[in-house]
C-alpha cells in the first residue's frame, strides 16, 4: 500500500475504515435517476441502517477500488461485504441488486429469492435495462448529498 500520510485520499481512507466496520457497501450511479430512486427505496426498507451508499462517481468509491477490492471499475451497481477485517467480497449487476433484498425487511427480503434463476438470464434483464435507464428513466445531475 502506498504511502498516503496528511493526504487527502490518506483522511479519506481513515473515515472509510472508521465507518464501514460492520456494513455493507452499496456503490451505484448517482448520474442515474432508477439508481439513486432504488437508493432511497433501500434506504427506507432498511431498518437495521447496515447498509452504507456512495456514488461511484465518488471518492470513497475511488478508494474502494484502489484498496479495497481490486474490481475493475465499471457502472454497475456493486454490493461490498466486509468478510474480516482485510477480506471483502463484492457482487455486480442482477446478484448485487438481489443480495441487497437480504438487508431489507419483510416482505421485500423475499426478493432475494430471484437467486435460483440463472446468472446469465438475470443478467440478460440487468444489462437491458443498464444500457437503456438514462432513456427510460432520465439522468440526474451527480448528487453528492446521496451518499449516506
Amino acid at each position: 500500500m502506498t504511502d498516503m500520510s496528511d493526504s487527502h485520499e490518506s483522511r479519506a481512507n481513515s473515515h472509510f475504515n472508521k465507518h464501514h466496520l460492520n456494513k455493507s457497501i452499496v456503490l451505484y450511479d448517482a448520474t442515474c435517476r432508477l439508481c439513486v430512486d432504488s437508493v432511497r427505496f433501500l434506504k427506507s426498507k432498511n431498518k437495521q441502517n447496515n447498509l452504507l451508499f456512495y456514488p461511484l462517481q465518488s471518492e470513497i468509491a475511488t478508494i474502494i477500488f484502489k484498496y479495497y477490492i481490486k474490481a475493475p471499475v465499471c457502472d454497475s451497481v456493486i454490493l461490498i461485504r466486509k468478510l474480516t477485517i482485510y477480506k471483502w467480497l463484492y457482487y455486480t449487476k442482477s446478484e448485487a441488486i438481489i443480495r441487497c433484498a437480504a438487508f431489507l425487511d419483510f416482505p421485500w427480503s423475499l426478493f432475494r429469492l430471484l437467486l435460483i434463476l440463472p446468472a446469465s438470464l438475470r443478467d440478460f434483464f440487468y444489462d437491458i435495462i443498464a444500457r437503456y435507464r438514462y432513456n427510460l428513466f432520465g439522468k440526474n445531475v451527480q448528487c453528492n448529498s446521496c451518499h449516506r
